[in-house]
This record gives structure tokens, C-alpha cells and sequence, in this order.
């Protein structure tokens, strides 16, 4: 994968007052998303809407849901979204559907408010991760650990979008860098003997960032 602008985003850092997951996966979105001029839904887009500058930089108007109240997005659940189809030209859904059971539910409300050819750009955990310092730990507000590129790939597919873009996030080198700050916060033990023996040949990201293009059923 081609290397992330490093004047992306400002630079990440230990002592970043944003949680370090949060700035890799905004150096992605930034770096992988493509320009529009029309409105973006930001699906799932948390009380601190980290994504509304990103989203207005790239030329859209934004526009924010969440369960939870934030500054600037609407409350609504992204399951029955309040909005008629054929709205957006694009989707941003961040680290979300892991959190959704009914995920399919909001694939589909996904594809019914994108305008034809409208993109969606989805961010979800790598069910394959190979795990560097620390076992993997599953928030209480997950449903699944993740998906497979195979499980996504199927269920959005059976929906009607086509895959444009498919990337892994959270290379070795960053997964250290996550493992060891939420090792950190969380007062876990970190395996180092593990991690000295450890050959990144062997690794599978934490992350993965696609691109969907919605067609229109027949």
C-alpha cells in the first residue's frame, strides 16, 4: 500500500489528544476518500463527529447520526434511517457495523439513501488480525470482533454495491503502535517476547478500509 501524505493530518503522537485508533483511521479516510460536492452521511458518527472536517474538506456537505447525542449529527438509528432514498452521493460508516446486529439492516437503509453510482466507505475491524502485544479484548458495545474481506464482500453484494477500493489498515507497524497505547490506558501486560520473534510475513492487519459503489438492482 502507497504511504499515507504525511501532512495528512497533523502528526501522531503518543501524547495526541485524540485516541490513537482514532488518528489512523482518519489518516486513511483522508488519504482514500474520494471528492465530492454533494451531501455525505456520516453513519455513525459518534458525539465528537471526528470526521466532519475530513468530510467538508473533500468538498461534501456534511451530514452526522448517531444513537448518542453530539454537537452537530442527528439522533437516529441507522437500521431505519430518517431520510429519503436516493439522497447522498456519499457514505462514510467508521468502526460501526461490528457494534450493529442486525448489520444487514443498515446496509440495505445504506443503499436506499445513496443516489445512483454513490459511493460508501466503509471502515470495519479484520476478523483475521494477528494479534502483536496483546490479546485481542472485545468491547462490551461489540456484537462481533469484526468481519473478513470473504463476509463483507457477501453481505454488500447481496445488497447491491460493487467493490471499488479495497485496503488493509493497521499494519504491523501501526498495530504496535495501538496495542502498546491501549496496553497503556488499560494497564495491561504486553508480550515482548512474542513481539521480538514475531515475523511480519506472518501478520494479518487490524484493519480494513473498501470502497462500495451502489448499482442499481435489476
Amino acid at each position: 500500500m502507497k504511504k499515507l501524505p504525511r501532512n495528512s493530518l497533523p502528526r501522531l503522537t503518543l501524547q495526541s489528544k485524540i485516541w490513537i485508533g482514532d488518528l489512523v483511521r482518519m489518516r486513511y479516510v483522508l488519504a482514500l476518500m474520494p471528492e465530492g460536492s454533494n451531501a455525505c452521511l456520516d453513519a455513525g458518527c459518534g458525539v465528537q463527529c471526528l470526521y466532519k472536517n475530513i468530510v467538508e474538506q473533500k468538498g461534501y456537505s456534511w451530514h452526522g447520526i448517531d444513537l448518542k447525542p453530539s454537537s452537530f449529527g442527528i439522533l437516529g438509528d441507522l437500521r431505519k434511517l430518517p431520510f429519503k432514498k436516493d439522497y447522498f452521493q456519499a457514505i462514510l460508516c467508521v468502526d460501526v457495523l461490528e457494534h450493529i446486529r442486525e448489520f444487514k439492516q443498515a446496509l440495505t437503509e445504506f443503499w436506499r439513501v445513496l443516489i445512483d453510482n454513490g459511493i460508501l466507505i466503509l471502515h470495519t475491524p479484520n476478523l483475521l488480525q494477528t494479534p502483536l502485544l496483546i490479546e485481542p479484548v472485545e468491547p462490551d458495545d461489540h456484537v462481533r470482533r469484526g468481519f473478513t474481506p470473504l463476509q463483507l464482500r457477501r453481505a454488500l453484494t447481496q445488497v447491491g454495491f460493487v467493490n471499488q477500493e479495497f485496503k488493509y489498515t493497521f499494519n504491523w507497524n501501526e498495530a504496535i503502535v495501538w496495542d502498546y497505547a491501549y496496553a497503556n490506558l488499560q494497564r495491561f501486560p504486553v508480550d515482548l517476547d512474542y513481539l521480538l520473534n514475531f515475523s511480519p510475513d506472518d501478520f494479518q492487519p487490524y484493519g480494513t478500509l473498501s470502497i462500495w459503489q451502489k448499482k442499481r438492482l435489476r
